[in-house]
């Protein structure tokens, strides 16, 4: 098998001013944005992210990466 995608999720509340930070400043496209779950998928290349707030249980202090990747395999 061969790894086609890895995409960490960072903790941080993907907010209007999160997403144009992303998208203005960094170049990231939004690909999917579901405010409703605090959670959105941004990429550039073949670059993505996800950021997600953290659960009811994790203080969000300051934007951390969770520990969880994503992957896809061919």
């Amino acid at each position: 098998m061969k790894r086609q995608a890895l995409r960490p999720v960072l903790m941080d509340e993907p907010t209007t001013e999160t997403l144009r930070f992303y998208t203005d400043v960094l170049g990231f496209s939004i690909d999917s944005y579901l405010e409703e779950w605090a959670w959105a998928l941004v990429s550039k290349d073949d670059v993505s992210l996800m950021l997600s707030l953290p659960n009811a249980h994790d203080a969000l202090g300051k934007p951390a990466f969770t520990g969880s990747f994503y992957r896809d395999w061919e």
